[in-house]
């Protein structure tokens, strides 16, 4: 065999095998049925989360706030079918003329990358990843580039959608298992609301309230029987804890 550089030979290209899944729409039944994305958001057939692109070139922090200012998140994308259809959502807003969007990938202080939303970090699609960038665009083919965060590009928000059963909910309780760093993905595995508008961010469905009041009373007594037979009995003492199910 020749190693001459110069020689013209057939070649080989590998591609990386991805597994296209549906959207995870496993919601809690006691939240309700999604509610349709507000004007404007898009969403996948049978996804919760809604999108929203903005051709508006803007520095990282900005979209940041801009997002937040919507009850949104600069867009967290979790896997291939999600990555896109975000990249379709660029290549069809004609009026916005997007070549790339912020994402809400950002550099933590060891190195590794987080979601602004808090939620997983388990997929990504960097063609380009230099270590001294603290952000990163998706572009209009769907690969995604770290970028320095004073650099302006569009950007996309994402929010989850809303239940019928968080909407009806006029009395707010607190979402067991929830505290002030409860994340809105949190909240949701937690089974429970999530609107920073309300006096507590987490909290539980309507279709809940009455279980969880009859939940806490059961424990409260059963705590309080416990403890009479531990001081009979002069057992070793506890705490109890009584945490929905």
């Amino acid at each position: 065999m020749s190693n001459n550089c110069e020689s013209k030979r057939n070649f080989i290209c590998k591609l990386d095998k991805y597994t296209i899944t549906a959207p995870d729409n496993d919601a809690p039944a006691h939240l309700g049925s999604p509610v349709k994305c507000e004007n404007g958001w898009n969403s996948l057939d049978g996804g919760l989360d809604c999108f929203k692109t903005f051709g508006k070139e803007v520095i990282y922090a900005e979209a940041r706030r801009s997002c937040l200012s919507m009850d949104s998140s600069v867009a967290s994308i979790h896997d291939l079918t999600i990555n896109l259809f975000v990249k379709s959502l660029l290549s069809t807003d004609t009026s916005a003329h997007l070549k790339s969007a912020w994402i809400g990938a950002e550099r933590t202080k060891t190195g590794a990358w987080k979601w602004m939303d808090g939620s997983n970090f388990v997929f990504s699609n960097f063609v380009t990843d230099n270590s001294d960038d603290g952000n990163a665009i998706i572009g209009v083919d769907g690969r995604w580039e770290s970028q320095d965060s004073n650099s302006v590009n569009g950007y996309v928000c994402s929010k989850m959608k809303k239940f019928e059963n968080c909407l009806a909910t006029s009395e707010i309780h607190h979402c067991p298992g929830s505290n002030s760093g409860t994340t809105e993905q949190h909240c949701y595995e937690l089974g429970c609301c999530w609107d920073v508008t309300k006096t507590s961010h987490c909290f539980s469905a309507s279709a809940d309230s009455r279980k969880i009041s009859e939940e806490h009373t059961a424990g409260f007594a059963a705590g309080i029987t416990a403890m009479v037979f531990i001081l009979m009995y002069a057992a070793v003492g506890g705490v109890y804890y009584f945490v929905k199910k």
